[in-house]
């Protein structure tokens, strides 16, 4: 009887052993959950000399300077390389900015929603990015 007890117990251990965390796919549970982002031909992508469609953000700033509707996707990313999104859309009086980090696999998945007044192009270097005030 003790034998048969060892003899499980050792098979248990055995087999607990052989457990892997990862899944068969290979992917992590959030990347197979999620997928990953793809960036779209209209995106604007904000990472210093590599930025595409730079000259769409301008053209967006300066609708909300002459009051003409526009809206934008901007797409930056985090150090790991994880895109995050901002949804812009100016409809003649302000702008609705929509901060989205779901595919930010090292931050807290959120989306978050304001309105502001006003936006600028900020630059230092290669680097471009933005900023809104007047938000609430």
């Amino acid at each position: 009887m003790i034998k048969r007890f060892f003899i499980f117990v050792a098979f248990l251990f055995l087999t607990g052993c052989n457990q892997s965390d990862e899944p068969l796919s290979g992917k992590t549970p959030y990347e197979h959950e999620k997928g990953e982002y793809e960036v779209s031909e209209e995106d604007i992508v904000l990472r210093g000399k590599g930025s595409v469609n730079r000259e769409r953000l301008e053209e967006f700033i300066q609708h909300v300077k002459e009051g003409t509707q526009d809206e934008v996707r901007v797409i930056r990313y985090t150090e790991e390389g994880d895109p995050i999104i901002d949804d812009l859309t100016f409809d003649g009086s302000k702008i609705t900015a929509t901060h989205d980090t779901r595919w930010d696999h090292f931050g807290a998945p959120d989306i978050t929603e304001q309105t502001c007044e006003s936006i600028q192009l900020d630059e230092n270097g290669d680097w471009v990015s933005f900023s809104l005030s007047g938000c609430h």
